[in-house]
């Protein structure tokens, strides 16, 4: 069972000789090394003790996409999970990130891609220098790889330029929380660098 999760980051029980059991991080790149598969909204996560052939990646692909949900490609960059997006039509990426309960996008990027934000009472506080003033967006859709979300909605707040990479090929223009990966029924394969997204309609 998956417990609380950071960008992409599951915490296991792992227990102990004595004194009960504790929380154990599984990183993205142990994911990919076990050949984990995280079942998002069933909170599952199921692991091997080595790394599955590219054939149980194809079984998983040929069974989920039968069923609705629909394959979008992630790299890993800076040991964190990236997606790529279009938010209002501007490509960009996202980085994948389950322990942000709502999607955000950062404000210099909102505002070059014309996503408007009203102001909110709200204030953040996030990793590095992110934080300050919340505003909230809403534009027409938002693209994660194939998979379309209509009316969108998302957070906009200044980001550190650190933890989105300003500048560099792993940059990021925002994050993609947990709100939209539990509503689109996520899962992860870590095997393939997969990430399986299904319409609210088709559950």
């Amino acid at each position: 069972r998956v417990g609380p999760a950071h960008g992409a980051h599951a915490f296991l029980p792992h227990r102990r000789r004595a004194g009960g059991a504790r929380w154990q991080r599984v990183a993205p790149h142990c994911g990919n090394q076990f050949g984990a598969v995280l079942d998002l909204s069933h909170r599952i996560v199921y692991l091997r003790p080595s790394r599955p052939g590219s054939e149980v990646s194809a079984g998983i692909k040929s069974i989920l996409e039968a069923s609705g949900w629909k394959a979008v490609g992630m790299t890993l960059a800076r040991n964190h999970l990236r997606v790529p997006a279009e938010a209002n039509d501007v490509p960009c990426h996202l980085l994948v990130d389950t322990g942000a309960f709502l999607t955000a996008l950062d404000r210099n990027f909102a505002a070059a891609a014309k996503i408007p934000a009203r102001p909110t009472y709200a204030t953040a506080n996030g990793v590095g220098r992110s934080g300050g003033n919340v505003g909230l967006a809403t534009f027409r859709s938002l693209w994660i790889g194939n998979y379309q979300i209509k009316n969108a909605s998302a957070s906009v707040i200044a980001m550190d330029s650190r933890m989105i990479g300003s500048g560099t090929e792993a940059e990021v223009a925002g994050l993609l929380g947990v709100e939209y990966l539990a509503l689109s029924s996520a899962i992860f394969d870590f095997v393939s660098g997969s990430l399986y997204l299904r319409p609210v309609g088709r559950h």
